[in-house]
């Protein structure tokens, strides 16, 4: 009987941690401007197979100590709130793959353009909010979170 409770603990424990969804502190789009911190927004959509493929990636960056990180929070694009801003840009002066993003000049939701997932933006906050496009799909969003590894080491 020791044996089985042990064996169902031990199930229990195994599949509490195998849970697809990321586990990441939120922020609605809405909220991007009101930020109180520099603070970098993932974005992703749970249905997004690429955002699954950089998401150890992410979690590495998470699991660093407080003091040698910007604050990194998700802002899921799945969720009807936030899909206003996946839309494609197609004017000039965009950023990102076939400049389709369009966000270091963005001073609003409206002018806030996130063509695709996984992306990256850094949203700084000193006297004004301002956001600043980093990177966008698998690779890029691992060499940009290697190169700030590669700084704070030096």
């Amino acid at each position: 009987m020791k044996r089985m409770i042990l064996l169902i603990l031990f199930l229990l424990f195994f599949i509490s941690g195998c849970d697809k969804k990321l586990k990441i502190d939120e922020v609605e789009v809405n909220d991007l401007f009101h930020l109180e911190e520099t603070t970098y927004i993932y974005f992703y959509r749970d249905s997004c197979s690429a955002c699954e493929r950089v998401k150890p990636n992410i979690m590495d960056y998470l699991n660093k100590k407080e003091e040698e990180k910007i604050p990194l929070v998700g802002c899921n694009l799945d969720v009807e709130e936030n899909k206003v801003v996946l839309r494609p840009y197609l004017d000039q002066d965009g950023q990102g793959p076939n400049e389709h993003f369009y966000v270091d000049n963005a001073k609003s939701i409206e002018e806030l353009y996130i063509s695709a997932t996984p992306s990256l933006i850094l949203v700084t906050v000193d006297r004004e909010v301002k956001l600043s496009f980093c990177a966008a799909g698998v690779a890029s969003i691992r060499e940009y979170l290697s190169s700030l590894e590669k700084i704070e080491e030096s």
